[in-house]
């Protein structure tokens, strides 16, 4: 109860300081945060998973390269997609790939070597690839932990430990669903949400595959900045599986494969239609712009043949004046 009035204290503290000024405001929510980043520690959660008895252990580590997976190659009298889950509220990677099921199964799930490279890709380190374990309900467990730097965050570490907990539905043959919470217990209010991602792979015709991943954040507990957890949350994990679905493609040399090619094709189509569209506006512009000094070219010299005009007539005039003036004057002298 104590815990729960200090935090609507400080709530109101920081409502008070956002009213009377914005730095005010922001001093005092960054002064919240550092006092909880320092006392993190020992406010942690245990993950409850059937593959480890503590949030700090993987249990038994892959070996060397070997390919983790606990299911035969093939079942038995397996036939058609399993039933999966409804996707979480933002998909950050949907494609079709030019391979089997379980043959993505065991490369995006189950092989070190490559389940390395996108530690590398992603810049972390201090990996621990805990092996899957099989369940009593036909599914499978394992957890994974690393240490992964921090982005845009100005308080608090700049790296921070991972710990991802995997649950697999069931055997990965004609299509198979992969639950992941991924929880950071060191950063500020990580005891208080962790993110969740669903993988969900679906079989086409034995030998393509829809790979679907989805993502949430879920909020367990009390967080004065739910607002900013989120996005930095969700920045992050669409900025990672961006550049996973690209290493993926990479790995499967998607860009040979004819619905991969048409989605090339399409993308560079794409670009020349805009070059084309550029090119245009471009000429239109010169166009306009030398119509423009033509037209002023034009009124120029109209204006100068006007000028010229009233020049010669008033030479003209002048003219007739002076001979005017010259025979009055040649009058008024002449004998009489």
């Amino acid at each position: 109860m104590r815990e729960e009035d200090a935090r609507r204290a400080l709530r109101g503290l920081v409502a008070l300081g956002l009213k009377a000024s914005p730095i005010v405001g922001g001093a005092l929510v960054a002064v919240v945060l550092l006092r909880l980043n320092r006392s993190q520690g020992s406010q942690q959660q245990p993950i409850d998973d059937e593959a480890s008895t503590g949030a700090e252990e993987v249990g038994e580590e892959v070996a060397g390269s070997d390919v983790d997976d606990p299911w035969p190659k093939h079942k038995s009298g397996s036939s058609g997609s399993q039933d999966l889950a409804e996707p979480l509220s933002t998909v950050v990677l949907d494609e079709t790939l030019p391979i089997g099921a379980h043959d993505l199964w065991r490369l995006v799930m189950g092989e070190p070597d490559f389940q390395s490279s996108v530690r590398e890709l992603n810049k972390q380190r201090d990996s621990k690839i805990g092996r899957w374990h099989l369940t009593k309900d036909g599914g499978a467990v394992r957890r994974v932990k690393y240490i992964t730097p921090v982005k845009k965050q100005m308080i608090g570490p700049k790296e921070a430990q991972c710990i991802e907990s995997y649950r697999c539905t069931g055997h990965p043959d004609s299509g198979w669903q992969v639950d992941v919470t991924v929880q950071t217990p060191k950063v500020p209010y990580g005891d208080a949400f962790h993110s969740h991602l669903r993988w969900q792979a679906r079989s086409i015709d034995g030998k393509r595959t829809q790979l679907k991943i989805s993502c949430e954040v879920v909020f367990t507990g009390t967080c004065m900045v739910k607002g900013v957890v989120k996005r930095a949350s969700m920045e992050g994990m669409k900025e990672s599986y961006t550049k996973y679905r690209v290493h993926l493609l990479e790995r499967l040399k998607v860009d040979s494969v004819g619905g991969r090619s048409e989605q090339a094709n399409q993308g560079n189509g794409g670009r020349q239609a805009g070059q084309l569209l550029l090119l245009l506006l471009l000429g239109a512009l010169i166009t306009i712009a030398y119509l423009a000094v033509t037209e002023k070219q034009d009124g120029d010299r109209n204006m100068a043949a006007a000028a010229l005009a009233v020049l010669r007539r008033s030479a003209v005039k002048a003219r007739l004046t002076a001979a005017a003036g010259l025979h009055r004057t040649a009058a008024m002298v002449a004998p009489t």
